[in-house]
């Protein structure tokens, strides 16, 4: 559905493992980039200039 709409680029957020799968349209076909992970500095492919930090995406789980 994405590669028919043309989706340059989509993210797959995994909460309970802390990862960001990142998918490009390369040559009419979605294919995976990279899996980052909480540590990481992520910054999408259309807006280079954007970067997030994932801890501050997935922050530390707060026991009581």
């Amino acid at each position: 559905m994405y590669e028919e709409s043309g989706v340059k680029e989509y993210w797959i957020i995994m909460p309970k493992e802390r990862l960001v799968e990142v998918f490009v349209l390369e040559n009419g076909k979605c294919q995976r980039i990279k899996t980052y992970t909480q540590d990481e500095v992520v910054s999408p492919n259309t807006f280079p200039e954007l970067k997030m930090l994932l801890e501050d995406v997935f922050p530390e789980i707060v026991k009581k």
